[in-house]
């Protein structure tokens, strides 16, 4: 009899720590709330980084105006020094 309770014993505190071990509902949840908040912002930080490079091509031809507008103004100020 008391081999048999040991037993009931042993076998109802394997159950308890395997219940405790597995993920309850609310802690499902939480990590699921977590992915959802981790996800929206790595969305955000790609649509950030596409605003940047959308930006960057178009102030590209900008830049390569300015440029070769600054060389013809050294040009030009060149001539005039030397004439």
């Amino acid at each position: 009899m008391a081999e048999a309770q040991e037993e009931s014993t042993k076998a109802m505190k394997n159950a308890a720590e395997a219940g405790a071990a597995q993920p309850n509902e609310l802690m499902i949840q939480e990590k699921f709330i977590k992915l959802q908040k981790d996800l929206a912002a790595i969305d955000k930080l790609r649509a950030d980084t596409e605003n940047v490079h959308s930006e960057t091509m178009r102030n590209i031809p900008e830049i390569e105006h300015l440029k070769s507008e600054t060389f013809l103004n050294i040009a030009t100020a060149k001539e005039k020094l030397q004439g």
